[in-house]
Order: structure tokens, then C-alpha cells, then sequence
């Protein structure tokens, strides 16, 4: 999968990781137990950057390209609770930074509709 960033969010008790591989940005629940993983509450609690790796887009859909350094914002800078990465390839051979705000819910949760792909709410930087 070639993980190249983990990143821990005390404030929502989640964790982003970066996969090269997948070209994605995966968020996972810092809380839930070996035991509980098995089951629905170990899946994905947002992904986002290539959709057609979960079979909900097409190549045109891809945002990331061998990405790295994936991290949130802290809440007290300019765009805190966003996410950053540094996107390696990007469809033009260029290299640049992305910071967009996840779709977060109040209740923990991130907004998937139906047969959707999971998008952000705000890009900020492309």
C-alpha cells in the first residue's frame, strides 16, 4: 500500500493516512478496538483523491497522484481542520499543494450520498 504519512487528530480521535499506492487520503477512527475493525466500525470513515479506486469514478475523477505528507491543519492557524498534502504528480507533470475541508458532521461523521464519491467541502488550494 506504501503508507507515507499517518497523522493523528486528538481533537476528533481520528487518524490520516496517506496511501501512495492508492493515490488517496484515508481518514480511520483512532478509537476502535482490534475486535471491533472486523466488523463495519473498522471501515473507512472518509477517502478521498481517487475515487475510482472504490468504484465510483472514473480517471477524470482522480485528484491525487502519488502523493505525500498528508496532515490537518491545527485548528488555531489560517484553514485549521483543513487537510494538506503535497500531490507529487499532478495531471500536468506539476507538483503542488492541495488543502480542502473534509465533509464533516457534527456528529464525527463524513457525508458520503449514495452512490457518490466522497468529495470535500471547500478546496482551498489546487
Amino acid at each position: 500500500m506504501h503508507l507515507n504519512a499517518i497523522y493523528y487528530n486528538a481533537a476528533l480521535d481520528q487518524i490520516a493516512v496517506s496511501s501512495r499506492l492508492f493515490s488517496e487520503i484515508w481518514i480511520i477512527d483512532h478509537n476502535t478496538t482490534t475486535e471491533e475493525a472486523s466488523g463495519s466500525k473498522g471501515d473507512l470513515l472518509y477517502r478521498y483523491g481517487n475515487p475510482q479506486a472504490y468504484g465510483r469514478g472514473t480517471g477524470t475523477d482522480q485528484r491525487f497522484f502519488h502523493q505525500h505528507d498528508a496532515h490537518w491543519v491545527p485548528d488555531d492557524y489560517p484553514f485549521g481542520g483543513s487537510l494538506m498534502v503535497f500531490n507529487n504528480e499532478a495531471e500536468n507533470a506539476q507538483s503542488g499543494v492541495e488543502l480542502w475541508t473534509p465533509p464533516l458532521c457534527p456528529t464525527g461523521d463524513y457525508i458520503l450520498a449514495g452512490e457518490n464519491s466522497f468529495v470535500p467541502q471547500d478546496v482551498v488550494l489546487d
